[in-house]
């Protein structure tokens, strides 16, 4: 069973952040902070694996 966490951030800025936190702190890429538009226009997320094999995103889907 894959478990998968989204949470939604106020701006691209904390989306890197996040990602560069976690890869700092033993979570894998699973994708760099960047835009989606197979999501959706708006969809800017980054995404990691943690150390217990739990995906996370960071997640902001408003326009610029």
């Amino acid at each position: 069973m894959l478990h998968r966490l989204s949470f939604a951030v106020a701006d691209l800025e904390r989306s890197a952040h996040f990602y560069d936190a976690a890869l700092r702190s033993g979570s894998r890429d699973n994708g760099p902070a960047g835009l989606c538009p197979e999501y959706c226009e708006h969809y800017y997320a980054a995404f990691i694996i943690d150390p217990d094999g739990y995906r996370i995103e960071a997640v902001i889907n408003t326009p610029a």
